[in-house]
């Protein structure tokens, strides 16, 4: 009964039925003259975590932009600056992170003529190391314990780390929300792998960024754009007015001395940065054009409130295209209430 009734079967068999009976169409159609935007984070040959939004298999993601290629036709935010929109079925795709992966994958990309815009955070690109909220997913998903107890700054972190209930998924979030504000958070890392015996030394090496001269080959690619995701990934409605400028100046002329090329789109950092008047300001004066966010929602280029600076995202997983496309859809919300009725009732 618990497998029939379980949220994870029922979005994905709601899933592939809107993928066999082209829903897709539908919705499409009930939202004519809008733009479909999607993310990917890294792009790997295999994810070291299943099902996850951190990792996507390659040979997903290629099974993905095969599917893509069939129904919409891939533009991008330069396109629309230029006022150059399609009237059918616009999509654009966008990547979030600094993996070596990436040069790889958008080598491909551009001998398929397919456009893609990289945003790509610098200071782990300077610093050669991968960022640590990585770092900490790969620890999480790695320790050996099952429950875990530690301590950073304000916050007291413990969890079943066998039990993915709503309240560790909090207490996780707001753990990594405390990290942020650590100026030492590599070494806090550091310290709790090697208190739970976790080896990131492996993690560093295979998921390490890419190198400047890289950048500027990636950006050098026909069809291939690079925009900025930050400096230092922080939460911008955290940062005063100085700081604020700082870490979107200091990303932006990084990338522009790198590539040779105006960098000129933006994406959000954590959940930041949506309807913040101040941010959109600061944007504007450094010399973005554009800015997107992780709000999951269609976007209307003629809609103020979200062009230029609050553009929806959707980000696709590590799955079947089936699947990922129901969050597009919105099938996913479904079984995230269903889950919610799950928690409430005690639903086994």
């Amino acid at each position: 009964m618990s497998r029939l009734i379980s949220r994870e079967n029922l979005v994905k068999n709601f899933s592939y039925l809107s993928y066999y009976l082209r829903l897709d169409k539908l919705h499409r159609l009930a939202n004519r003259g809008g733009v479909t935007v999607i993310f990917y984070h890294d792009i790997v040959e295999r994810s070291p975590i299943p099902e996850t939004k951190l990792f996507v298999d390659e040979n997903n993601f290629w099974e993905h932009l095969n599917e893509i290629q069939k129904r919409y036709e891939i533009i991008s935010f330069t396109d629309l600056l230029k006022g150059s929109v399609p009237k059918k079925n616009p999509l654009i795709l966008t990547f979030d992170g600094y993996s070596k992966s990436f040069v790889k994958i958008a080598e491909k990309l551009s001998k398929r003529e397919v456009k893609a815009l990289f945003y790509l955070q610098t200071e782990p690109i300077l610093k050669g190391e991968p960022h640590f909220h990585q770092k900490l997913y790969w620890l999480f998903r790695n320790l050996k314990q099952v429950h875990v107890k530690f301590k950073c700054g304000h916050i007291d972190f413990e969890a079943d780390l066998t039990d993915d209930t709503l309240q560790n998924t909090l207490k996780a979030g707001r753990f990594l929300d405390v990290l942020y504000e650590q100026p030492n958070a590599h070494e806090l890392i550091d310290d709790l792998a090697a208190q739970y015996g976790v080896d990131l030394a492996s993690f560093n090496k295979k998921f390490a960024p890419m190198a400047p001269e890289e950048v500027h080959l990636l950006a050098g690619l026909e069809g291939i754009e690079v925009g900025s995701h930050s400096h230092t990934h922080p939460n911008l409605s955290k940062l005063d007015e100085v700081e604020l400028e700082r870490e979107l100046r200091i990303s932006k002329d990084l990338l522009e001395s790198w590539t040779g090329r105006y960098v000129i789109h933006f994406c959000y950092p954590y959940p930041s940065g949506d309807g913040n008047t101040s941010i959109f300001k600061c944007l504007r004066d450094v010399g973005y054009k554009t800015a997107t966010t992780t709000v999951r929602a269609i976007f209307f280029p003629n809609n103020t409130s979200q062009w230029p600076y609050s553009i929806p995202r959707f980000c696709f997983s590590n799955v079947p295209f089936a699947n990922a496309q129901g969050q597009i859809l919105g099938i996913d919300r479904f079984g995230n209430y269903l889950q919610a009725v799950k928690e409430n009732w005690k639903i086994r």
